[in-house]
This record gives C-alpha cells, structure tokens and sequence, in this order.
C-alpha cells in the first residue's frame, strides 16, 4: 500500500519524477505507473493502487485534461475524499473537476519550493506527517536502498520507478484486512454513522482457555484449549482480522491465574489501550457461584470466573467475581471492550460436556452496564454451555468462529459486524445443542450495540466485490467513451460504485439501486436514465408529524333568568319553577 498516487499524462513525465523524488525524500512511499510488474494486467494494477493508496494527486497539464485515464484515476480519488489537484500552467480543469479546490504550479517542469510547500500542506491535511526515514536514502522497485550518489554513478539518471512495489503474496491472501483498511468503504470518517471499524493496529485482545484446573474437584473440559486458540489464530488472520501478534495475550492453562488475568487487564492493557481502541476479550472455562460474602448481589449470590489456580473452598479468595470484572475493567480507557463469555454458572455438580457449575444470567449485565461495554454469553439464565466431540468445541464457539470466519455476513458485503456475529449465533447456537446435547443453549448479549462495530472482514466476498466493481466500472467507461452516458451521470454512477450503502443518502440509495438494476441486465439503457432523471428531479422532504388539532372548546350556555320574578331558568325548562309563568 503506498501512501501517494501520482496520475499524470506520459509527457509529463520529467515533472512527476521530480515530484516522486521530493515526496520520497521526505519519507513518503509513491506509487505512478512508469512501471506495472510482468504479467499482471494493466488496468487491475492501476485501480488496485488507486484504491489501496492514501492520497492521490492529480497533475492537470494542457495534455492530461483531455485523457480519460487521467480523468478516470481522479474520479476514484475524488470518489474517496483523497484527490489533490495541481494546475500546471494556464488551465482550465476537466468538467466535473471545476468546482474543486487546487493548487497551481508553473508550465517550466520544475517543483518550486513555495508550490511544493501549499501540496505538502494538503498531503498532511489528508494523511499525517511522513514517517521518519533513513537519511538520503532512496527505495528502489527491487526493494532495496541505494544512496542518492550511488544510485547517480549506477545509471546516467537516478532511479525512480515505482517507489511502493507491490508485495508478492500468496492468491488467499490477495486481499487482506491491512490492504482494505484504509479503502473509501466504512472508515471512520463519517462520525454519524451507524458502522464503526476496528482499527487493526489500535485492537488489543486478551484470550483465555482453561482445560483441567489446579484444584481436581472441578471437572476437566475437553475443548476450551482448542477453542481459544482458534479464536488466536483467527485474530491474527491476515485475511479475518489481521491484529498485530504483540497486541494479543493468549493465556491457556496455569498461564491464566488469578494474578496473570489481573495483571493482563490492569497491567498491559491500562499501558498500552488508549480511548480509540477496541479491546477484545474471550474466556473459555468454568464459571462458579457462591454465597454473597458483600452484601452487593441482590441475590444473594456471587458469580465468578474460575482461573487455573482458583479454590472451590473460598472463590471470593481466589476468583474472579463479576464486581471485581467490572472494576477491572474500569482501569481500561478503551471506549469499546466487547466480552465473550463460552462459560455459564450453576449450583451443584456440572453435567458431562456442560462448561459450568450452573448458571445465572446476570453477570454480563453487570459488565456491560459501563458505555461501550458488549457481552456476548454463550448460554442464557438456567441453560448450560455445552462442548461436543464431534465438532471439536464448544457449541458456541464453534459457530462464533463460523460467524468471524465469514458466513455471519449477512448483506453479503464483505464486512461482519458486531450485529451480525449475534445473529448468526442466535440462528444457530440453540439448534446445534438440541443436535448434540439434547439441550436448550441460546446466546445472550448485554449491553448497546447501537454504533456496530465491524469485527472482520469476509476476503472471498470482498475479493468478488472487486471483480465486479472492475466490470462495472469498465461498463460505464466503455459507455461514457461511446457518448452513451453524460459526463454527471457517468461521474456520480462511479462514486456510488465506491460507497457503501451505509454512507448513502436517501436519493443516493435510490440512484445505485437503479444502478445495479441496470449493470446487472435488469434493466435497459433507456429505462436507467429515465429512472435516474426522475430520482434527481424529486425533492426529499422531510417527514413531519401531522399537525394536531386543538381540542374543540365547547361554549358555555347563557344563564337565563325569568323576566317575572329574576329566577334562574335552566335551557331545559318551559315554566318558572318559582312563578309558573311561561318562559319566553
């Protein structure tokens, strides 16, 4: 992934290497098309740096405005919010680019330093600081560094080509969490949104899996090893979650004490969490009551969960209780901490396969009472956690690998959120325990999921997504090149190609259906345009509540009074009852 594109006309070519070398001395990597490794296609090369890259600069020459190369490539950094455009020379931007603010550079092939100055400010603006580099030090297309004076005396001129080489990487891995982060689909640049990201490099896990304990009166479990270091494995995934292995402790067996849990929670991630990150934590084990020796559970009992070194004899002394949990937690300044829990609680002996000592549900409300605090339990008030051999793992466990892996992607856009893990988990975790254990096992959640939150990412379905987007894009430029489609609406149909549905306003929704009804041969050319002239032209309103009508105020009847001898005669009344005269 490079931070800086360069889309330019070939006769440009003296200017843009000037400006790669200026960019790259500064410690920026840059990516421009001088040259596309053997054998990979032309056209794929270019829309996956353009996508990939953090900021794309446009240089606008008397040339370059009428290329539609060019002209495509700033459509796809405008699509994203990271188009830079320089003027170079007396030029009047392309149409549809008129209205955007540029930079304007001298006709002479030279970066000036007040001009590179104003494009440096934009370039930080959109994508921080450069990263500290070794001094005079240029990046070759090999990979390698050669320094500015040997790179001179190895050829009659310095060697530029394609400063960000694409790495060579296996086809599974072709698309990975770290390669789309950064992509225009659900970044943290819509405040409002209903979708937050997890942010790979600012996620911290804790993992915990006990199998047989220290004390030999609480039952072994089989599957809780294997089933946290699935979720391990999955976490570090490149192509799931792609967290940073120094950002995830995996704490199996007599690893995870009573000390190690609190040390792990109060010690390494009250260091390192700040208020942007999001915290993960799964515990697979025993859970375990006692009576309340506090006077705090409304109940009267105390849960707990059971580390490796835990004392049926006294859990107050030596588990971890849900008070103790929540205050732990406390020390941490992440704003989002989601738990799963493949534990429950119970009174009595555990069942064969059962992940308990019995069971009570509110422990994972007590934890997730704090903002930004999620639960997920794998078992609901007087159900059991169940593992099985035949799918070697807890039942919900299991199926939360499943939904992480993938098949929680419910609108099939190759993201899974938060929202989604919890579905799939309810669709599925109670049918398999009927299956397996002849039991009743439905998942709880506690807590407010009201800003979601995308956990991974779905690879197969995000490598399909860009298939298609090639096509489609392909389609509408092979028409706008045919005079078959007018410069806006071929310019809006790619940037609604470029968002989500979550970024989309109620027209906009409106224009990509019919959009994708088009591009998927549902509909004619002529019928898209009509229907695409009349979304425009329709005003959105906004709704507003009928207005309420005011009670209707009855009037007060007049008091009459008998012209004879001044008695009060009601509106009912013929005759005075005082006089008996006949009342007019």
């Amino acid at each position: 992934m490079s931070d800086i594109f360069i889309s330019y006309k070939h006769e440009d070519l003296p200017l843009v290497k000037a400006l790669a070398m200026q960019l790259t001395d500064l410690g920026w990597t840059v990516w421009w098309d001088h040259e596309i490794p053997a054998g990979r296609d032309y056209d794929e090369v270019i829309l996956e740096q353009l996508n990939l890259s953090k900021c794309v600069i446009v240089l606008w020459s008397a040339l370059s405005v009428k290329s539609r190369n060019v002209k495509d490539e700033a459509n796809v950094g405008l699509s994203r919010n990271v188009l830079i455009p320089i003027l170079v020379g007396d030029i009047t931007p392309p149409f549809g680019f008129g209205m955007i603010q540029a930079i304007k550079w001298n006709d002479n092939n030279e970066v000036d330093e007040n001009e590179l100055s104003e494009l440096l400010r934009q370039i930080k603006r959109l994508i921080g600081d450069p990263p500290k580099t070794k001094e005079n030090f240029l990046q070759k297309g090999s990979g390698t560094f050669l320094k500015k004076d040997e790179a001179k005396q190895k050829d009659s001129e310095p060697e530029y080509k394609n400063y960000s080489p694409q790495p060579k990487v296996k086809e599974e891995t072709y698309i990975n969490y770290t390669q789309i982060k950064d992509q225009g689909s659900f970044q943290n640049k819509f405040p409002g949104s209903k979708f937050l990201k997890i942010k790979p490099d600012d996620t911290y896990a804790v993992i915990v899996g006990i199998n047989s304990y220290k004390d030999s009166r609480i039952p072994k479990l089989n599957y809780t090893y294997a089933d946290a270091k699935a979720i391990y494995e999955l976490l570090l995934n490149p192509v799931k979650a792609g967290l940073k292995e120094e950002n995830v402790k995996l704490l199996l067996n007599d690893d995870a004490t009573l000390f190690n849990l609190k040390n792990t929670v109060s010690g390494w991630l009250f260091q390192n969490a700040t208020i942007n990150s999001t915290v993960l934590i799964y515990f697979a084990g025993h859970g375990g009551l006692e009576s309340d020796r506090t006077g705090e559970e409304k109940d009267g009992i105390s849960k707990y969960l059971l580390p490796w070194d835990c004392n049926c004899d006294n859990l107050y002394a030596s588990a971890l209780s849900n008070s103790e949990l929540r205050q732990l937690l406390s020390t941490v300044k992440a704003k989002n901490i989601i738990f799963f829990m493949d534990s429950c609680y119970a009174g009595g002996l555990s069942s064969k396969g059962a992940r308990d000592f019995g069971n009570v549900d509110d422990f994972g409300k007590t934890i997730a009472e704090a903002e930004g605090r999620v639960v997920i339990a794998s078992a609901k008030s007087n159900q059991r956690s169940w593992e099985d051999e035949s799918i070697g793992h807890g039942i919900f466990t299991y199926h939360l690998l499943d939904a992480l892996s993938g098949k929680a992607d419910y609108d099939n856009d190759g993201y899974v959120s938060l929202s989604e893990v919890y579905k799939y988990l309810q669709d599925n975790v109670p049918g398999s325990a009927r299956k397996l254990s002849r039991s009743i096992q439905e998942p709880l959640l506690a807590g407010d999921i009201t800003k979601d939150l995308f956990l991974t990412v779905n690879a197969e379905r995000l490598k399909e997504k860009l298939e298609e987007l090639k096509l489609k894009r392909k389609k509408l430029t092979d028409m706008y090149e045919n005079d078959e489609l007018n410069v806006p609406v071929y310019t809006q149909s790619i940037m609604l190609l470029e968002k989500s549905d979550y970024e989309l306003s109620n027209k906009e929704k409106k224009l990509k259906r019919n959009l994708d009804a088009f591009l998927n041969g549902g509909l004619t050319k002529e019928t898209f345009l009509d229907n695409w002239e009349m979304i425009i032209q329709v005003q959105e309103r906004s709704i507003e509540p009928p207005p309420q009508k005011e009670p209707e105020i009855k009037p007060t009847p007049q008091v009459k009074f008998c012209r004879n001898c001044g008695n009060i005669i009601k509106p009912s009344q013929l005759f005075c009852t005082r006089c008996g005269k006949r009342v007019n």
